[in-house]
């Protein structure tokens, strides 16, 4: 009985530690492999949706290659569940915003935003983002 215990407890501890976090530089990490290079940029428009805090967290801009205003924005929280609130905050105070065109990336305890002004980084963007996930 007192070993099923021990078991039951090695079980329920493990499951409670798997939830993923993930950090700016693995977010750049898998950036750069797709040979995505990120470059820290600041906000251009203090008015841009994508540069606001949501739930607390401020994002980290980014430009990739040459561009002026920044495209990706990263937004890194404690844990999954408050990256999910801040989306919902995002769609909340979002919800009848005409957007330019963008994609939106929710994944572990991340939000990510990129502004679409090279279709052509769409996919390796999308690869990076999948790497991330698994």
């Amino acid at each position: 009985m007192t070993t099923a215990l021990a078991l039951i407890s090695v079980i329920i501890t493990g499951c409670k530690g798997t939830e993923k976090q993930l950090t700016l530089a693995d977010i750049r990490s898998k950036f750069e492999e797709r040979h995505i290079q990120l470059t820290p940029a600041k906000a251009t428009s203090s008015n841009s949706v994508f540069a606001r805090p949501y739930n607390g967290a401020k994002p980290s801009l980014y430009t990739i290659h040459s561009e002026k205003d920044p495209s990706v924005f990263i937004y890194i929280y404690p844990s999954a569940s408050a990256a999910a609130a801040g989306f919902k905050a995002f769609e909340d105070q979002t919800a009848a915003a005409d957007f330019i065109s963008h994609k939106e990336y929710l994944f572990a305890n991340v939000i990510l935003f990129y502004i679409i002004n090279e279709p052509s980084e769409v996919e390796p963007i999308d690869l990076a983002i999948a790497a991330l996930r698994s």
